[in-house]
């Protein structure tokens, strides 16, 4: 068998010369790099590269233990984490668990045999787990996610009280009597809990509640259960969207007029058509509490998160016909947005004529407009706004209450750098941009790479 002992005499360098080289550590020039690496190749000697990526991705990775990739809730969390994690240089493992104990039990199982650093958790294991346990024991850290898990201090998920708040004020605006709601199983505790204290609630403002609880997978069991009921209720209120995407399914099939439905949804979800009042949960939000504290050995107390904020959009009614000229920039947004205008315009009696132009030609037909007055909206490129503004754009008082609810729900970082020109308010940011800077990674982690650049500039590639 050759050793490293081997490769150093072949190669006629020092033993710690080749272990650097093997290992890519150290500082070792370019001469001696290929020459342990042609003594190598010469002896047959090769490394079992797959093995030592794994050991090492093993001790920079994060489990995530999910119910099910269905739920949109559940992908956002993921795709969040995943996305996150990488930032920091973890990698991500996922498991499915299928709301399954013993299946939940036989992944946690899997991770503790393994070298993970922590564990995000969905569990349908309320009341405990022998593994979780182990991996606790392990200094492995373990945050549970949503459903709160009997011996974990770390957890974060969504603020009932708050929630059930919000959906009360809706239905006593809208005067209602009788209420259903549809919850997934109560042995998870944020159905529990959410079903408890919305009865509890109701029933201060005497109203009837009739509960069904459910999964993803038999939601239309409990959908034509509501429908089929000798008391139609007034409104539903559903922990799912996929939930009342069932039952408007079953009101159709049995031909009975839909009610008031209202829904928990994930932020930045689009809606898809169907007449449901949504109170949005952020599981962005949630998923980046649940990267920190996975990667913080400090104890924490629970965090809970309160339902978005519904953006104040006003859509102004006119009364009589009103037109007005937009220029825009030739793109898919334009083409989108020219699809919305019938529908614009409908509610509002506003003729929306718009000239889209592309970027050149949409330049230089502001730039020698001056202050004709002829469009009266201009999408352009914020790089142009200063050197354009003067003279053909109208400022606007950003604290007027037609203004601030348009920038409510804006960040800070975006409200000020995106509307305004030389110190005065003008604009107003219309579509996120992002622009992307692409590199070849394995040019900056391969050693010879790296050792050449060295050589040649005396500088670190990094």
């Amino acid at each position: 068998m050759v050793t490293i002992k081997d490769i150093a005499k072949r190669a006629g360098v020092s033993h710690g010369t080749v272990s650097n080289v093997l290992n890519r550590r150290g500082n070792v020039s370019m001469k001696k790099i290929l020459l342990v690496e042609q003594a190598a190749r010469e002896l047959g000697y090769s490394i079992d590269e797959r093995s030592k990526q794994l050991r090492q991705e093993f001790e920079r990775s994060i489990s995530v233990v999910l119910p099910n990739l269905r739920e949109e809730k559940y992908t956002i969390l993921y795709t969040a984490v995943s996305q996150r994690l990488s930032e920091q240089g973890y990698r991500t493992v996922l498991y499915l668990t299928g709301d399954i104990p013993a299946k939940e039990e036989a992944c946690l199982n899997e991770i503790a045999g393994r070298r993970c650093q922590g564990v995000i958790l969905v569990t349908c294991q309320p009341q405990g787990s022998e593994a979780r346990s182990i991996l606790q024991k392990n200094g492995v850290i373990v945050v549970a996610v949503e459903r709160r898990a009997e011996g974990l201090q770390k957890f974060i998920g969504f603020d009932s009280d708050a929630i059930v708040r919000k959906i009360s004020h809706i239905l006593e605006d809208k005067q209602c009597k009788h209420v259903s709601v549809i919850t997934g199983l109560l042995t998870h505790s944020n159905e529990s809990e959410f079903l408890e204290k919305l009865t509890e609630i109701l029933s201060l403002h005497n109203i009837n509640v009739r509960s069904y609880q459910t999964d993803s997978v038999n939601a239309s069991v409990a959908a034509f259960s509501v429908c089929t009921d000798s008391l139609l209720p007034d409104a539903v209120v559903a922990t799912s969207p996929r939930f009342c995407d069932s039952l408007i399914d079953a009101c159709a099939f049995c031909n009975v007029d839909s009610p008031l439905l209202l829904s928990l949804t994930p932020t930045g979800v689009m809606p898809s058509g169907n007449p449901v009042k949504r109170v949005e949960l952020n599981w962005k939000h949630l998923a980046a509490l649940a990267c920190s504290e996975v990667l913080s050995a400090e104890h924490s107390q629970a965090t809970l998160l309160p339902p978005e904020q519904e953006a104040g959009f006003m859509i102004p009614s006119v009364s009589i016909p009103v037109q007005i000229n937009v220029l825009m920039l030739d793109g898919p947004e334009s083409r989108a947005l020219s699809k919305l205008l019938p529908d614009f315009t409908k509610h509002t009696g506003i003729d929306v004529r718009m000239v889209v132009s592309p970027y050149d030609e949409l330049y230089n037909t502001v730039r020698t407009m001056g202050c004709a007055g002829y469009y009266d909206v201009i999408r352009m490129d914020v790089a142009w706004m200063d050197s354009l503004a003067k003279g053909r754009l109208l400022p606007y008082n950003p604290s007027s209450p037609e203004i601030c609810p348009i920038f409510e729900p804006m960040l800070p970082s975006v409200r000020h750098p995106f509307s305004v020109a030389r110190g005065i308010p003008c604009a107003f940011p219309f579509t996120p941009n992002v622009q992307m800077h692409f590199y070849r990674r394995d040019l900056f982690e391969d050693n010879k790479t790296r050792r050449a650049f060295f050589e040649q500039y005396r500088d670190s590639l990094t």
